[in-house]
This record gives C-alpha cells, structure tokens and sequence, in this order.
C-alpha cells in the first residue's frame, strides 16, 4: 500500500475540487491510502465519502489564530508540516504555481533530510493549470526533476511553457494530462422522461418567465475578475435589443470576489427575474449534480466571456450534455474548440474573437500584472444572433470527442495511474 499526500481544493464546489476528487476516488483503494489537505474545505462531515475519499483535513482551521504563519487558506505551512512528519510516499498537489513557488524550497529541504531506513524520500508530482502568459518567478524551486514531476493541463500550457523555460525542460518535455468529464453525471437527454424533465425545469426553475421559444444562454462561472462576467451581461443587454427572446442565466454565488453581480445588472439597466437569472438560495455546497445537468440541458447555449483558462470545466460539461458552446478564442479554449479535420469541418463550438485589437486587452495590474485578453462583446452577440447557433448540429461531434479524450475513467487509467506508478519506480 503506498502511502499518497494530496494537496488541493477538495470537498467544495470548485473546478480544483473536482478535478482531484475525480482523480483520486479513481485510484485503487487496495494499492493507494490517501490522505487530503482540502483547500476550501470547512471541516464539515456531512459530504458524500464515494466522492471524495481519503483522510481529509481542512487547510485552515477555525482556531488558528490570526496573523499566524497558519492564518492561511491556502494551508502552506500545514502542507509543509504534513509532510515534516508524514511518511509518504508520493505527494501530488494540484494548485496555483505561484502557491507552490512557496513551498518548494521547504519541500526539498525535507526530502533530503529523510536519509535514515525508516524514512522515505518522497516523490513529488504537481498539476498547474497555466490560464495566461507565465512569468519566471511563479515557478522558483521548480526545476529539480530527481523528484518532481510537473504535469500541464493543456497544449497551450505546453507551449507557454517551452517558450519560457526553454532551457530548463523536464526530462522527455513537458507533459500534458488534459481535464475530464465523469460520463456518469454529464451526458445528454436521450429518453421521454429526460425531455419531460427539462420542460418542467425551464418552467419552474426560471418562474415560468422562458418559454419554448426563447433562447436560454448560461454561464457557469464565478463572479471573479477572471472569469469576467460583466460581459456576458454586455452580451445579453444588446441581444435583448435585438429579440427579447433572449435571456441569461448566470451560475454563480452573486456577492463573490468583485461584489454584487446584480448591482452592476442594474446599473447596466437589466432586470432580475425579468432579463437575467442568478441561483435562488444556493448553498455553499453549490448544487447537486442531477440539478446541473438539467441546467445545461435547458440551455440552448453555454456562453463564456472568460479571460483566460487553464482547461474550462464548464465548457467541456456542456459538451458531454450536447449543449452548444460559445466561447472566447484564447488561452486554452481555443484547442478546446479549435476545429478538426482537413478542411476543418469537425466543428466542436463558436470561437468568438478574444483579444488582437488593443483595445481588447485588460491590464489590470491587480491580476497578477498580467495581460488579459477581452472578449469583443458584438462578435459573440453577431455569433449569437439571429439564435440559428443552436440548431448547426456540431454539438454531436463535440459530443464525440468528449467522450474519446476526456473521459475521466480513461484518462486516469490510461495516464494518471501509470504515471503515479512510474514516478514512485524511478531512480
């Protein structure tokens, strides 16, 4: 039994979370024990075990007391700890790069000092999600391949990285293990009843306001600077000029990083319940799988104004359930949804043009001193308008592909598993 310390969001609703949870409850439970340090997780014992298994510990306690090195939500020197005195035997963390920066000097320096019979040296494997142009500093401490083993998150990732680290590569390159989908809990309407069930859905959960004819956008995101959900409030306040069959649902906690989402809607003259949609008493556990996939097979489209992203959980779920996406053509969307075949004509969604013109670029210097691209608002509403998006057909294919490359079970035992294994066998 080998002994596995994992480090990440877990036990919450956040792509991190399920990204980890659908990793690790896929690793034999005869040859892994698990132990978790759960970003985001509060410590609550009422969650569903089959989902997330392993010993689970909260990264920051309620009694730590502030201004404290653990006064961190992160749980930076309770991982470091973990490790000081845990005997594991591989460490998997699954976490911001510039959140691993700070640990990694510890993390070594602990690694050599277990020299004696009863101490194991440890093998270290991260997973970065890259969802912009990476700067240098974020990954100090990075490059010492005896023991660590990055591992990306997409195409784009790779070539940020290569470019950056042109000389540091690990050995055999930088490898990508892409983002999945549990089949089991994403996949579209295919009998009466589902069907039945998505009538009644639109009728109850949207207070009898869409109809059959309307056209029911969603954006499943959180209210951060990032994911920018401002524009998809653009998006649909000049849609809604064009044909009030429009409306959007935004799938997020309103009152997040950037304040009240709502109060912005107002200020941009659209109305709650009447233009607009957010979630009604959503607990802090968000909602339940069975209620999220009636809201993608409700949608007639998932749009996105996103500024970046590393993989894009929510676009890969609304491709398993053949809802048609829109998307900005950036960071990592764009393979997502870039087009396959010869002549291109294997389409898996609506690239929308993101960022080129000058004035299509954020420069923020509070996110992270980055360059951000935008979305060009009126090339997603003439993508979106007049609404024949939703009856092209490509959200077969996209469909299709899903299932092939980013079935969660294939891609952890085709590439996590005997990677877990390999790395634990190296010299």
């Amino acid at each position: 039994m080998k002994k596995l310390l994992a480090w990440g969001d877990y036990v919450a609703p956040t792509g991190f979370s399920q990204v980890m949870s659908n990793i690790l409850k896929r690793l034999p439970e005869d040859e892994w024990d698990i132990t978790v340090l759960a970003v985001n997780y509060d410590g609550d014992p009422d969650y569903e075990k089959e989902r997330f298994p392993g010993k689970i510990y909260p990264a920051k306690s309620g009694m730590v007391k502030p201004g404290t090195i653990y006064d961190d939500y992160m749980g930076r020197q309770k991982f470091i700890d973990m490790v000081r005195e845990g005997d594991f035997d591989l460490v998997f963390v699954n976490l911001d790069p510039w959140v691993i920066r700070d640990v990694m000097e510890f993390v070594e320096e602990l690694r050599l000092k277990k020299t004696s019979k009863s101490r194991k040296k440890f093998k270290l494997i991260t997973y970065i999600p890259i969802d912009c142009v990476p700067r240098e500093e974020w990954f100090k401490g990075f490059f010492n391949w005896s023991f660590h083993r990055p591992v990306l998150y997409s195409q784009y990732a790779k070539e940020e990285m290569s470019k950056l680290f042109f000389e540091f590569q690990p050995p055999g390159g930088w490898m990508v293990i892409p983002h999945g989908i549990d089949m089991n809990d994403y996949f579209p309407p295919n009998s009466p009843k589902d069907y039945d069930d998505i009538a009644e859905f639109r009728k109850n959960f949207f207070q009898n306001i869409i109809h059959d004819e309307d056209f029911l956008l969603v954006n499943i995101n959180r209210n951060t600077r990032r994911k920018d959900l401002a524009r998809s409030l653009m998006v649909i306040k000049r849609l809604r000029e064009l044909d009030q069959r429009y409306y959007l649902y935004l799938h997020c906690f309103p009152n997040d990083d950037l304040g009240d989402i709502s109060k912005l809607a107002w200020h941009m003259g659209l109305k709650l319940g009447h233009d607009y949609f957010i979630p009604n008493n959503m607990t802090s556990n968000g909602y339940d799988i069975e209620t999220m996939r009636l809201i993608y097979w409700a949608a007639d489209g998932l749009i996105s104004t996103t500024r970046g992203e590393g993989c894009g959980l929510s676009i890969l779920e609304a491709m398993a359930t053949k809802t048609p996406v829109i998307a900005p053509d950036n960071t990592a969307i764009s393979e997502m949804l870039r087009p396959l075949g010869p002549d291109n004509s294997h389409t898996k969604g609506l690239l929308v043009k993101s960022g080129g013109d000058y004035s299509l670029w954020d420069t923020s210097m509070d996110d992270l001193s980055v360059l951000r691209p935008l979305v060009d608002v009126e090339s997603m509403v003439g993508t979106l308008y007049p609404p024949g998006f939703r009856m092209t057909g490509f959200e077969n294919f996209a469909f299709s592909y899903v299932n092939k490359f980013h079935d969660w079970d294939k891609i952890v035992k085709n590439q996590w598993l005997p990677l877990f294994r390999s790395v634990l066998n190296a010299n």
